[in-house]
């Protein structure tokens, strides 16, 4: 109301100043009460992993109880009920999914370096400090996959993982995150690796990996410029070796 009143009165200069004073207080009480709310424990119910199906059923669960409340119908209650039951088991198959997950995945962030190593609902992250913090980067890049895969608890030791890096292990895989801070000579016997993850644009050629590697699967970041992708693939076409690019295809998912 006041907000109105403003438009409609502001040409008055007395009153147009202090209609906007008003409603400029009025605002500022009104964000100060929602952000006080916010701050209640169990006020806000965050990182839900919502599908359309689950959507659905909510909404339906609310109509319901909303319809039931006017009309007194117990059929619409009943159906209420039901939607409320079929969201319910929904969250428990999304549950019993989550502690049986076995993840890689290697994020698509422009120029950076973000990788998860999830087991059930635990992850190990390898990545740029900065996404380690609650910022845009991390709530726009990195949030909404772990939400909708419902990881949330950071574990530097999950279960069957092992790191020495660059090398790192994680179930049966065994897996090379490759930057360029190390050089690699090769030797008598070629390293068996099951994928090269490369990182952070080091200057190298995949020939020179393939001296030292027995890898068939090379993976390549965000944090690497296209053009430099770009001779990648063709040394990978040249070689037979199987590649991946993140900047083109987003993020690379390994199932376990």
């Amino acid at each position: 109301y006041a907000e109105i009143f403003l438009v409609a009165f502001s040409w008055v200069p007395f009153i147009g100043v202090c209609t906007g004073k008003l409603t400029g207080w009025l605002i500022w009480l009104m964000n100060s009460i929602i952000l006080s709310i916010n701050e209640i424990s169990f006020a806000v119910w965050d990182k839900i992993p919502a599908t359309i199906l689950s959507t659905v059923l909510l909404y339906a669960v609310v109509l319901a109880l909303g319809g039931w409340f006017i009309n007194k119908n117990k059929k619409i209650f009943r159906f209420g009920l039901i939607c409320l039951l079929a969201f319910t088991l929904l969250q428990t198959f999304g549950k019993w999914q989550t502690v049986r997950q076995k993840k890689l995945i290697v994020y698509n962030i422009p120029q950076h370096q973000a990788i998860d190593f999830v087991n059930g609902n635990e992850y190990s992250f390898i990545g740029d400090s900065i996404l380690l913090q609650e910022g845009l980067l991390s709530n726009f890049h990195l949030k909404p996959g772990r939400v909708s895969l419902q990881i949330s608890k950071r574990n530097d030791a999950v279960q069957n993982f092992f790191t020495r890096p660059p090398f790192y292990q994680f179930q049966n895989k065994r897996i090379l995150v490759y930057d360029g801070s190390v050089n690699f000579e090769p030797g008598p016997q070629k390293t068996n690796v099951d994928i090269i993850i490369i990182s952070n644009n080091p200057g190298l050629y995949i020939p020179q990996l393939a001296r030292v590697f027995n890898c068939d699967q090379y993976v390549f970041d965000a944090s690497n410029p296209l053009w430099k992708i770009g001779k990648w693939e063709a040394d990978c076409s040249a070689l037979h070796l199987q590649c991946y690019s993140v900047p083109e295809k987003g993020a690379f998912v390994l199932d376990f």
